[in-house]
């Protein structure tokens, strides 16, 4: 378990640390020196052969609020002291606030310096407490009454603590990817670089290679101590410290977070809810500026507030935050805001979607996706997710923000009938809307056979188009290659019909296309008109036009230009001469050498050359020519 105390400055938190377990938390020389806590401090305490307590030791100085809040990422509970002598004090309560908004729930209470004050005193603090506690997750916390120069009230707190090891949920460290948020990073002689922090998911072990993000630094674990002794792997909801290979000391720092390349995704705009601190003075507007305190990092942001000029005292509302610098992000994260001065706590909130793109379709179900995302069970959000009309939900995205390993994520889409579909932007797709659109494939291109059975299909966009639903690109194409796989269509030369179906033709269509194919097959592969053709086979040009439209539909033809066509097959004859020739021809081939080869006059190889330029078939370099790919 991981305590962090929380109060004003010399209301005694570090000499009570220092009661319950031993060790003096400030380390550095001017702490001492000044006898103030300037930066966290940590202890570990183990009462019995169980699991030990971690300790987190918080400055109580205005001055110091951000160095307090990097001691609080995955903490399970506070130890909020107040001296009987002063009573709540202004960072006493603004710890207090703090803590609420970053979703602790678990709080101890301890009065110091009962042994300076009269009885009525402390039950005046008891009071004030209970006010400060009311309006909190903490309210009912235990309070307990403490010396520590006698050791009076020690033994009881230490008995509460020691039994709250135990009392906590367990974390559900195996569906989730390694994560701990660095608030130390020092160099060990013989060692080098190390950072310390709370792992707040995941598991990892030595040897173990891992990403310092955002700055997407790769390092090796070298070593793991936690509490003071050398271990082979760790897990959430304990402190360590890690001995790092293949980064120096100066590429990491305070506010850096320790994960798996592949949760590595920094992220500059956030969907969050935020709520404003129950203060007046404390005031957050539209396009305002804020401290953003998430994990161990402090950022500059902006904070967009959808419809609203401001948000009130204590009010709710879904805003965008746009950081001034990457930042790492998940759903369910907690943080704070403080004003641009960093003097004044205006709110805090919980992350919904860390990679949010505002774009018209977003804002059209805005609100469905937010209240999705607000769902602290992934299971339970993408339920959610999928249940939006027409709402593709990106698995990587998903996988990201809720911190899911590769195995939890599949047995997650399972649960839920769902499907990954397509490689490039694979999204998450439910198994009955999956179905649907198969189904509806069919049903347009059959559809579309019967009205129009001389064509030889339609466009994957004109199909996307036609089934009705806002299906993604990808997603639609990943589809489509199942549909074919299981030979349900075909997608022959970027054609989509359904599997075996054939373009019909007028009979009187036939008889002409026939007539053009004997006299094309005694002529050498070459490129020909509309008016070409109408002169041998006698047919009106007006005829012509509508059979060569159907034809080039059908892939029977080729226009290689405005006024010429090509048979495909003489266009696949072509394509083999000029390959042949590029192979012969060191440096490429000309145009009188591919014209001798082929047999075509020299206008026409022009065109027919400029052709294959412009479908990438051959690649030009001064009077030469190679090839680039086979058509």
């Amino acid at each position: 378990m991981i305590v962090a105390t929380a109060g004003h400055i010399d209301h005694g938190k570090t000499t009570l640390i220092r009661a319950l377990t031993g060790v003096h938390t400030d380390r550095l020389p001017e702490e001492r020196r000044r006898g103030i806590s300037i930066d966290l401090g940590f202890a570990y305490w183990q009462p019995d052969e169980r699991d030990m307590i971690a300790f987190v030791d918080v400055p109580g100085h205005e001055r110091f609020v951000r160095n307090m809040l990097a001691g609080l990422p995955g903490i399970d509970a506070a130890l909020i002291v107040v001296a009987a002598d002063d009573g709540v004090m202004p960072q006493t309560i603004e710890h207090v606030r703090m803590l609420d908004l970053l979703g602790v729930t678990r709080a101890f209470v301890a009065i110091t310096k009962c042994d300076r004050v009269a009885s009525a005193r402390i039950v005046e603090t008891r009071a004030q407490i209970s006010t400060l506690l009311d309006r909190t997750a903490f309210r009912g916390s235990p309070v307990f009454e403490v010396a520590t120069g006698k050791s009076e009230g020690i033994d009881a707190l230490a008995a509460a603590l020691s039994d709250a090891r135990f009392a906590g949920e367990p974390a559900q460290i195996d569906r989730q990817g390694f994560r701990l948020h660095i608030d130390r990073a020092f160099s060990v002689t013989g060692a080098g670089t190390v950072v310390a922090g709370t792992i707040v998911r995941g598991r990892m072990h030595v040897g173990e290679h891992l990403v310092i993000a955002p700055a997407g630094l790769e390092a090796r674990v070298r070593g793991i101590q936690c509490g003071g002794q050398a271990v082979t792997d760790v897990a959430a909801g304990q402190r360590c410290a890690i001995n790092l290979a293949g980064v120096d000391l100066g590429q990491v720092s305070r506010g850096d977070v320790l994960l798996p390349a592949f949760m590595h995704a920094p992220t500059q705009q956030i969907e969050a809810k935020v709520r404003g601190v129950d203060d007046p003075r404390a005031t957050l507007g539209h396009g305002s500026s804020v401290h953003l305190h998430i994990g161990t990092a402090d950022l500059l942001a902006k904070i967009l507030i959808p419809g609203q000029h401001a948000l009130a005292s204590g009010e709710e509302a879904i805003v965008q935050l746009l950081t001034d610098r990457p930042a790492i992000a998940m759903t369910g994260d907690r943080f704070v805001l403080r004003d641009t001065s960093a003097q004044m706590l205006i709110g805090g909130g919980v992350v919904l979607d860390p990679f949010v793109r505002v774009t018209r379709r977003r804002r059209a179900v805005g609100a469905a996706l937010a209240s999705a995302y607000g769902h602290v069970d992934p299971r339970a959000a993408l339920d959610a997710l999928l249940a939006i009309e027409g709402h593709d939900v990106e698995a990587a995205a998903f996988e990201r923000a809720f911190n899911l390993t590769a195995d939890a994520a599949a047995q997650i889409y399972a649960e839920a009938g769902a499907r990954v579909i397509g490689k490039a932007r694979a999204v998450v797709m439910s198994a009955a809307r999956t179905t649907q659109i198969e189904a509806d494939v069919v049903r347009v291109l059959a559809s579309l056979h019967s009205e129009r059975p001389d064509l030889p299909g339609v466009k994957p966009p004109q199909l996307r188009a036609g089934i009705g639903d806002a299906v993604s690109a990808d997603a639609f194409g990943a589809i489509l290659r199942d549909l074919a796989d299981r030979h349900v269509i075909d997608s022959g030369a970027g054609w989509l019909k359904l599997f075996g179906h054939a373009p019909s033709f007028a009979p009187a269509e036939t008889t002409s296309w026939n007539a053009l194919r004997d006299w094309l097959s005694e002529q050498p592969p070459r490129p020909f008109t509309i008016e070409d053709a109408a002169r041998e086979v006698r047919m009106a040009t007006g005829s012509l036009k509508s059979l060569f439209y159907k034809r080039c539909l059908n892939g029977d033809l080729c226009r290689i230009d405005e006024r010429r066509y090509l048979l495909r097959e003489h266009l696949d004859t072509a394509t083999e001469i000029a390959t042949t020739l590029a192979a012969e021809k060191q440096g490429g081939f000309t145009a009188a050498e591919f014209r001798d080869a082929s047999g075509i006059g020299r206008n026409m190889v022009i065109h027919l050359l400029e052709y294959f330029d412009r479908e990438s078939i051959t690649r030009r370099a001064d009077d030469r020519r190679t090839i680039i790919a086979r058509r």
